[in-house]
This record gives structure tokens, C-alpha cells and sequence, in this order.
């Protein structure tokens, strides 16, 4: 007769090990009164068996080596881990691929999703600055000082008591409207 138990980070994951046959008293729920990994790895008292994790290895961590070191803990105790949720990933190494990936990964899934949320942003801040350049100065005086051509720069960051640097004269008011 072989060990089994599961242990998942929430309750969303538990449909899934009952899914797989596994009763809900042989699964530990992270947090769950004082359920942890270590307690769910205690209850196997020496014997070696087989520990179902969902959604992958991440629950053992939030850091590659929190990850490695649960693995090699389980690997140690002769536990064999298996991905309920991703039942594809067969070996320990494509599990710890996927939770390594998943663990690095970026906080945009795809470049085009990352340019239009930083271009939005970027948007935001940009209004956010420009409303505060309209309290210091209405935008027509500020217009008519960054392009006379009598004053030099210098001049017209001093004349706008520095609020404004040169580089947003430029940018922004030394153009056509």
C-alpha cells in the first residue's frame, strides 16, 4: 500500500484532488488552520510515497531555491512529487522548468500587452505633469517665452523661476501649437 497525500496553496485546487480520487482529509491546504507543506511532509512519518501538488511546484516557494530545496527534501524522504494540474510535465525536471519559469517570469505575459500598458502609464503621467506645468503658467505665456527667438535659454528657465527646464521648453513649447 502506498502513501498519498496532496497539498495545494487554496481551496480552488481541492475539486481537482478530489478530481484525482484523493479524500479531502489526506489533503493539506497551505494556510488552512495550521496547515503547511512541512506538516504535510511529516504526516508520511519516514515512509516513502506519493505527494500531489496543484497548481505546480511553486507551492513549495516563491524563490527557485525554495523550490529546489522541497524537491531535494522529497527526493531525500523518497516522496515522489506529481503535477495534478499539469499532468503533461512527467519528470521532476519538466515540473521544475515550469515552476522556475512561471517563478522568473515577467509580469507581462507578451511585449505587445507590456508596451500598451507602459504606454498607458506613460500617458498618465505625462497628464498628470502637464497639469501641473498649467498651474504654474498658462500655457500661452509659456508658449511665447520658449519661442522668441530674442531670449536665450538660460533666460527662459530663469524667467519661468526654474519650474520649467529646458529640455520641456523644448520639448513641448518651442513648436507649432
Amino acid at each position: 500500500m502506498t502513501i498519498e497525500r496532496g497539498f495545494c496553496t487554496n481551496k480552488e485546487h481541492l475539486p481537482a484532488m478530489r478530481a484525482y480520487g484523493l479524500p479531502d482529509k489526506l489533503t493539506w491546504v497551505a494556510g488552512r488552520g495550521a496547515e503547511s507543506w512541512e506538516q504535510c511532509l511529516a504526516s508520511f512519518r519516514g515512509r516513502p510515497g506519493t505527494l500531489l501538488v496543484a497548481p505546480d511546484l511553486r507551492v513549495f516557494g516563491a524563490s527557485k531555491k525554495a523550490v529546489a530545496a522541497a524537491m531535494a527534501q522529497m527526493e531525500r524522504a523518497r516522496i515522489r512529487v506529481v503535477d495534478i494540474i499539469h499532468p503533461q510535465d512527467e519528470t521532476v525536471a519538466e515540473m521544475l522548468h515550469r515552476a522556475g519559469a512561471l517563478i522568473s517570469g515577467g509580469r507581462f505575459p507578451d511585449r505587445r500587452t507590456a508596451r500598451r500598458r507602459g504606454r498607458t502609464g506613460g500617458l498618465a503621467r505625462g497628464a498628470a505633469a502637464e497639469q501641473s506645468r498649467s498651474v504654474t503658467a498658462p500655457d500661452w505665456l509659456v508658449r511665447n517665452i520658449a519661442t522668441d527667438p530674442a531670449l536665450s535659454w538660460a533666460t527662459r528657465v530663469r524667467l519661468l523661476d526654474g519650474k520649467f527646464s529646458e529640455s520641456t521648453l523644448r520639448r513641448h513649447y518651442s513648436g507649432a501649437p
